[in-house]
């Protein structure tokens, strides 16, 4: 009714790949050898080179694309080489396993964003909101617009199916995909936003409330240095407008959850989504709306029930 997943098992790679026998080796790879082609799987998988828009041929991968994260030097070495040749297309999956030689398919939902800078800081949590936040890429866009599309087919004209279990999967992939933005689960957005409110001494609550802890945590990212530069403000560059602290089950139609962790999740909201397309915060409408054009006001029922068992099953609380 309308109202207005566990990743694969880790396989080991095949350890043949010249450049993969020096990343373990420790030793550099040579320019004259040739990697071998690989067979794209499907149109759906993310090649390291030419289709997204932010990997650009010839250029340096940061450290903080997607295809880069959590990498060694040597690994990151041997990425940027596939990224160089000239020869052939890999996908993310495909370049991590030859780097690292363990083969793991990546979430599709995970977000890879244009525009990210390449800052190293310490605290986990601020790097996953480094890494993590942005304008989406077009790949990214597509897998959402392709699961809104679907949760809206599922439930229908009248808003009453169920949704269908590959659907639920797919759900249950976007939720764990909004982990390192979510501020149930980000260990320095939580720790700001319940200290934030545990130190308000004032009167207000539901709304008001969320009003005062969203200014805070500006304030919060403001504070948060960086080196040359603090973290809001590299927010504010890489999305071209403030943050935005999302609601996943919208606080005008559950007020009891607007100040709730396991409800919020930092997302950067498009400048102008007709011209730019859509930005993190417009994908979720849109999943949890089904489509819907009035997508800011229409929320699901088989999306909120979903969310809630995913919620109770990840972080043990009850919406």
């Amino acid at each position: 009714m309308k109202k207005t997943v566990s990743r694969p098992a880790q396989r080991k790679a095949p350890a043949s790949h010249p450049l993969q026998a020096n990343a373990m080796s420790g030793t550099a790879a040579g320019k004259s050898q040739q990697p071998p082609t690989f067979q794209l799987k499907a149109s759906q998988d993310t090649p390291v080179q030419r289709t997204i828009g932010s990997y650009v041929p010839n250029r340096t991968l940061a450290c903080t694309t997607k295809a880069m994260r959590g990498l060694g030097p040597q690994q990151m070495k041997i990425v940027q080489q596939l990224h160089d040749d000239p020869h052939n297309h890999y996908t993310i999956d495909q370049a991590r396993a030859i780097a690292t030689g363990v083969s793991q398919q990546s979430n599709p939902f995970e977000w890879d964003v244009t525009g990210l800078g390449s800052y190293l800081t310490p605290d986990a949590g601020v790097q996953d909101i480094l890494n993590n936040f942005g304008h989406p890429t077009s790949s990214v866009v597509k897998t959402y617009d392709d699961l809104a599309s679907r949760v809206g087919h599922d439930v229908g004209k009248w808003g009453t199916g169920a949704l269908s279990p590959s659907t639920v999967t797919d759900l249950h992939q976007m939720f764990e995909a909004s982990a390192p933005l979510h501020l149930g689960l980000n260990p320095y957005m939580n720790a700001a936003w319940n200290g934030n409110l545990a130190s308000y001494s004032g009167g207000k609550t539901g709304i008001p409330l969320y009003s005062v802890g969203r200014s805070k945590m500006t304030k919060d990212f403001e504070a948060e240095d960086l080196g040359t530069v603090d973290l809001n403000s590299v927010l504010k560059a890489v999305s071209g407008r403030p943050f935005e602290v999302h609601h996943l089950l919208y606080k005008s139609l559950y007020p009891q959850h607007a100040t709730n962790t396991s409800n919020l999740m930092l997302t950067e909201r498009s400048r102008k989504e007709s011209v730019e397309g859509p930005g993190q915060h417009e994908l979720m409408h849109k999943v949890s709306s089904g489509n819907h054009k009035n997508k800011f006001k229409v929320e699901l029922d088989q999306f909120k029930d979903e969310y809630a068992n995913w919620v109770h099953s990840k972080m043990g609380d009850n919406l």
